[in-house]
Formats: C-alpha cells, structure tokens, sequence
C-alpha cells in the first residue's frame, strides 16, 4: 500500500495486492486492485489468473474458466492458478480434468487445501478409497478441514453414519443433526451438485449457474495423461484345447499341489503383515473462552437445515462454509471462536459475486 500511495500505477504492486487482498478474503478490494491493473495492462497473465481465483470463490467457475484461459494464452504460469482451476473443472462437473489439474499442483509439493479440494473431487467421482487416502496424513494431524472433508466423502458414498459422528464430535451439543439432512441427500445429487454442496453449501441448482455454465469454453478431448498407466483393451483368448484322461488327472493333481501352496503363501504373507494404524478421533468442540450460547442462539441456528431457502437461511445455511472461506483459513465444522457453532454463512458476498470484477 505504501508503494500504490507513492505510484498509484504500479502495476506490480497492483497484482500483488490483489493477490493478497483475496488470501485476506476481501472479494470487493482485490476485485479493484485487480480491475485497476488491467486497464494499465489488458494482457496481462497474473491479472487474469486473479480475476479467475476471484471468480471462482464466488461461485462463479464458468466465467472463472475464460478467465484462466486467457492467462494460460498471455503465457501465464499455469502453476500458479491450476488448483484454482482445478475446483472451477470440479464446480461444472469435469472431475477428471479437475484430478489431473490437483495432481499437477501437488507436483511442486503438498499444499494442504489442494489435497483436501483433490480428496472431495475423488470423493464426488465416487472413488472413496483413493478420496480417503489422500486425506489420512492430515487426519493424523488433527486437521479439522480434512476430517469436515472426511464427513463430506463417507456421506456422499453412502455412510451417512459415519459423517455424522464426524459431525457430532466437531459441533456443540445437539447441532450435527441439523446435518443429518444434507447428509442423507449428498448421495443423491449429481455430480454439479455434489460440487457446489461440499464447497459453497448449495443443494439446488439456480439460474444463475445455469447461465454461469455456458460461460465455460471449449474443452478439448482429454489425451492420455504423462506418467499414469494406460489400461489396454483385453484380447480374446483362444481355446484351450481338451486334455486326455491321463493328462487331465495329472493337471488336477499338479493343481490341487499349486493351490496348497499358495494358501500356504497367503497364510504366511497374512501373519507377517502390520495391521494399519488407526486414525485418531475426531478432534472435539472446543468452545471460546468466557462465552455461552444462549438458548434463542441455539433454537436459531437449529431451524431449518442446508437446503432451505426461507428467511431463515442465513442461520440454517451456516452449517457448510464456502471455498474461498477454505481459502481464509476457516475449515472446521465449528472452529473455536465462533460462538454459533456452525462454520459461517453460506451466503454470496454483495456485489462482487453477481457482477464483473469491477474497479472498488
């Protein structure tokens, strides 16, 4: 700020506070910083990868897409936007392109709200063992992002029981059953839906992602990814020609041996094996200090669940926060600190979510 006070056309400076402002959470002054910097430069790639950051913590992943081609054509870093673009693939229901965008990010090593983004798109595609996997060094950590993550995979696969106890560690007192809806309807939804649920909170479709999505560009047939295994196609195996008396009880025999062996095999590889380590409990509702939630507060918060719409939804719909609240660092179920015992409003911010990143 003191280089923008002593040039207010720094273009570098521009970026940078853009780019810091939407880490901060503030959509509204990195939407100025970053319309500032484009009229000073129109092609440049790091305003463009900004705008599409900015476009997709508002919901916005169609519109975020032109945003991140247009840096990809003014020969941006990819690096520097792609698990950004990942979670826009995710949001219109490429999971595959989103997959692969992850595992590019996570080559220049571990970054914890790309593996938890990677572990829900797995998880959305229904691929809960590799999904859980990805999760289990922050687990081991006690990371409230990764075990709220854990709560969104098993419920979208099917265990909503398991969520839900996830859910009742984290939360005070009888609040996780107002999650008990959201998570018996995770299974149910697509996979668009399933998306905008585990990042934004938003069980139903709305116009305006319907125009969103057709904001999209063209996409490309995906080719073979470098470095994964191609599965080929299985050939027709010829006949087995039919063995004569003699040779036939000898094979039944020889089988018979090959089978006690590897049994035997089985039985020692199974004895030998380290049972895995359990993972630890979820971590436990720790409230603030020198605070009480009133019964009113409680009755509140407690109408209603995650799907409704009414005027009570800015209570009801606190239960799932929103990806770019991901992005500032709040990730639990309920954090300490926030005497409601939600995680925070899933509301769209004012102006910087329906408009155009606009100078502030």
């Amino acid at each position: 700020m003191r280089l923008l006070a002593a040039n207010p056309g720094d273009l570098d400076a521009l970026i940078r506070a853009g780019e810091l402002t939407l880490k901060l959470d503030d959509a509204t002054a990195a939407s100025g910083f970053f319309a500032r910097a484009e009229r000073i430069d129109p092609r440049n790639a790091r305003v463009k990868a900004g705008q599409g950051t900015l476009l997709v913590q508002s919901g916005r992943p169609g519109e975020a897409l032109r945003r991140f081609a247009e840096a990809e054509s003014f020969r941006g870093d990819v690096r520097r936007f792609v698990a950004d673009r990942g979670l826009a693939y995710d949001l219109i229901g490429e999971q595959e392109r989103a997959q692969r965008d992850y595992r590019v990010a996570l080559k220049d090593g571990p970054v914890d709200e790309t593996i938890r983004r990677y572990a829900l798109s797995l998880g959305i595609s229904g691929r809960r063992d590799e999904a859980l996997s990805q999760l289990d060094p922050l687990l081991r950590r006690s990371d409230r992002a990764a075990w709220r993550a854990r709560a969104f995979i098993l419920a979208m696969t099917g265990d909503a029981a398991g969520a839900e106890r996830i859910a009742t560690s984290m939360m005070p007192g009888g609040l996780a059953q107002g999650l008990q809806p959201f998570f018996q309807r995770l299974p149910q939804l697509g996979a668009v839906d399933r998306a905008f649920a585990v990042h934004f909170g938003e069980v139903r479709g709305s116009a305006q992602r319907m125009m969103d999505a057709r904001l999209a560009p063209p996409m490309p047939a995906l080719q073979p990814e470098p470095g994964q295994p191609v599965v080929m196609a299985s050939t027709i195996k010829p006949p087995v020609p039919v063995a004569t008396d003699k040779s036939d009880r000898r094979n039944r025999k020889k089988d018979k041996k090959d089978k006690r062996r590897g049994l035997e095999t089985v039985r020692l590889a199974t004895a030998t094996t380290t049972p895995p380590v359990p993972l630890p409990a979820p971590p436990a509702y720790v409230g603030p200090p020198g605070q009480h939630r009133s019964r009113a507060g409680i009755a509140g918060t407690a109408r209603g669940g995650p799907g409704d719409t009414g005027p009570d939804r800015g209570r009801a719909g606190d239960v799932i926060p929103r990806a770019r609240q991901a992005t500032a660092g709040c990730h639990g179920f309920c954090p300490a600190g926030n005497d409601n015992g939600l995680a925070r409003s899933t509301s769209r911010p004012g102006a910087d979510a329906r408009s155009r990143p606009t100078d502030a």
